[in-house]
């Protein structure tokens, strides 16, 4: 299998379109923006989000494919509030290559990423009735902490933070 994860670069907005809504719709509940509201943004929307990706320094957005089709996503920023601390999130795949091990691989850059950036701790967030998601991270080594907030578009379900020494 061809696979290749990489920097999401300024070009690759229509890419990041296309697997973010793809994500929002599979699998609703693991982010917290909505189909509805992101299908309604406008290019200049979405270009301004990837340069945003591209151009800060305390951010990384990998886009990954296979047979040079786009199948997952995942990102990671510095926490302005804790200095030794980054924040992964919409880590995603296309159902069909689940399983495989690629986003462990995603994972894994993400949190090398981290290190080389002087953290020592990565969070992120996954709702509580993700088991897929909460499954996942805990095979990774992450430990869920406590339960902190509520989704915005739907406070009936609870997020849950996600914490890893690394």
């Amino acid at each position: 299998m061809n696979i290749e994860i990489k920097d999401v670069a300024k070009d690759d907005w229509r890419e990041f379109r296309r697997i973010r809504l793809t994500a929002l719709q599979e699998s609703p509940f693991a982010f917290g923006g909505t189909y509805l509201e992101e299908s309604k943004l406008e290019v200049a929307d979405w270009k301004e989000r990837v340069s945003r990706y591209v151009d800060d320094p305390d951010t990384v957005f990998l886009l990954c494919s296979v047979k040079s089709e786009i199948v997952g996503m995942a990102g990671c920023y510095r926490d302005k509030e804790k200095t030794d601390c980054s924040h992964i999130y919409s880590v995603w795949l296309k159902p069909d290559v689940r399983g495989q091990g690629i986003a462990e691989r995603m994972v894994a850059i993400v949190e090398r990423w981290s290190r080389e950036n002087g953290f020592s701790v990565i969070e992120g967030h996954v709702t509580e009735v993700n088991s897929v998601a909460r499954a996942f991270y805990k095979k990774q080594g992450y430990k869920e902490t406590v339960t902190d907030s509520a989704l915005k578009w739907d406070p009936g379900v609870k997020q849950i933070l996600i914490r890893k020494t690394i």
